[in-house]
């Protein structure tokens, strides 16, 4: 079974009927970090708004450029934490880059700006150059839109972490398991026996199809949460 595939068609073929019965969420224990992104974020600024007496002080340059790469750093743990990942991205070892792909996959954030974002980071770096101060104030704007993006979908996500709908044929459930080893169950009934009953269960070793799980979990969530219509386009 082409796990993909199964939802896909399904949600393709039966989106224009579909009607939320109900939502619910969990709350989630935030990690117990010293720092937040926020306070990264603050820190950058301080080291900011200092260069605009001195536009050549390498010292706040630098300073700030680690405050946001550690922002980043930090907003992606908090939200693999919120998930119940942290733990299952530190045994396998997963660098930056690859907790980039899993946002990226999951849709929270676009591909361009993704990349931009890697692209500053990378070039402050690995090769030993000082930014100016207006590559410094575009990765701050950068970083910060990251951070509030992230936040804005863990808010969704944990209000929505377990999603009933239905047609007149069919009842649909989409649900996020937080346990030991997180995973999404896909449950799809017919009315009067039209179809056999469907199960479908994903976990993180199977990283596309959890990473696409996930992210329609998220979309139908903003759907209901904000009251606006699901986008074919987005489930591709």
């Amino acid at each position: 079974m082409d796990k993909i595939e199964t939802l896909k068609n399904f949600l393709l073929k039966s989106m224009d009927l579909l009607e939320y019965d109900s939502v619910c969420g969990k709350n989630y224990k935030s990690p117990n970090f010293d720092l937040y992104p926020n306070d990264y974020l603050k820190f950058a600024k301080i080291e900011l708004d200092r260069l605009t007496n001195n536009k050549n002080d390498k010292l706040h340059i630098l300073n700030c450029v680690s405050h946001l790469k550690r922002a980043v750093d930090c907003q992606l743990d908090v939200f693999l934490y919120q998930l119940n990942l942290y733990h299952v991205v530190k045994d396998n070892n997963l660098k930056f880059e690859k907790k980039l792909d899993f946002i990226k996959g999951i849709g929270i954030i676009e591909s361009s700006s993704l990349a931009r974002l890697n692209r500053l980071r990378n070039k402050m770096e690995h090769h030993y150059k000082c930014p100016d101060i207006l590559e410094i104030q575009v990765y701050y704007d950068l970083v910060n839109a990251f951070v509030s993006l992230i936040e804005s979908n863990i808010v969704i996500f944990l209000s929505s972490s377990k999603i009933y709908l239905y047609t007149d044929e069919c009842s649909f459930k989409l649900e996020y398991i937080f346990e030991d080893n997180p995973k999404i169950i896909f449950n799809l009934r017919y009315w009067e026996d039209l179809e056999p009953p469907l199960s479908v269960t994903v976990d993180f070793s199977e990283r596309k199809e959890f990473e696409y799980y996930l992210k329609v979990l998220i979309i139908l969530g903003k759907c209901f949460l904000l009251n606006i219509h699901l986008d074919k386009d987005k489930l591709l």
